[in-house]
């Protein structure tokens, strides 16, 4: 007998960049760890990597590669990442 999936909402977003579309999932406990441990880090790649680790892990069908992906689609798509949380936690 296996452990039951835990499903987690599926929100949908236009990139600006480009008008593609990507699926998302919320952010969790997971990620917000990454930060905390990339917030002890003094360097600022440390940060950005662990930002651009959250895209990859929370991304569904996300067709460019993170590295890749202009400043401005980053922090947008990480503002509603993280925004989608506190959407999570508000209908519980």
């Amino acid at each position: 007998m296996s452990l039951p999936k835990i499903q987690y909402p599926i929100f949908e977003l236009v990139l600006p960049s480009d008008n593609s579309k990507i699926n998302y999932r919320p952010f969790t406990v997971k990620e917000e760890k990454i930060l905390l441990i990339a917030q002890e880090s003094e360097d600022i790649s440390d940060k950005l990597r662990a930002i651009r680790q959250i895209i990859n892990n929370c991304c569904l069908n996300l067709k460019k590669d993170v590295n890749n992906l202009s400043s401005f689609d980053i922090e947008y798509i990480f503002i509603n990442i993280r925004s989608s949380f506190d959407l999570d936690l508000l209908c519980q």
